[in-house]
């Protein structure tokens, strides 16, 4: 993944799946409880790639496994890819949702950083919003000194 070869990374986090589920694929049932990381990359891994039904796929069952072993943090990462998966799929209503959910259980978890991260992910796709949430994004990395969030808000909000 950290070499872009998202082709390959998708190839060998697939077999992968397979190998942890035992053939039983993303929403079996007894698999190691951090089953849902995988999971979640492989969504992002999908999502990068373009192939957004996959996507949708896996980051819906890397939800569902994070639901299964009570991951607040695994359901937060989950939320926000689910929700950027939507926006690209244009399934405004359902990325709005998930985004509210990621960003409550990260403000839950008390990860500021993430929780900017997704307020700023958010505000470039609602531009009838975006002030307040990059506002609210520019606050919180302040609070952690994340400079890529100081810089990321003050060049949105300077236009």
């Amino acid at each position: 993944v950290q070499l872009g070869r998202w082709d390959m990374a998708v190839k060998e986090m697939a077999e992968g799946v397979d190998l942890v589920s035992a053939g039983d694929g993303p929403t079996a049932a007894n698999v190691p409880a951090d089953f849902w990381r995988l999971l979640v990359q492989l969504a992002e891994s999908q999502l990068e790639l373009g192939d957004l039904q996959r996507a949708t796929e896996h980051s819906a069952a890397a939800l569902e496994q994070a639901r299964r072993n009570d991951s607040v943090i695994g359901q937060a990462r989950c939320h926000f890819v689910l929700s950027r998966v939507l926006d690209k799929q244009r399934n405004t209503d359902a990325a709005e949702r998930h985004h509210a959910a990621a960003v409550s259980a990260f403000r839950q978890l008390g990860d500021r950083q993430s929780a900017a991260e997704c307020l700023l992910s958010r505000a470039m796709k609602c531009p009838d919003r975006s002030q307040d949430l990059i506002e609210q994004a520019l606050a919180l990395s302040k609070q952690v000194a994340w400079s890529e969030g100081i810089r990321t808000a003050t060049s949105l909000l300077a236009g």
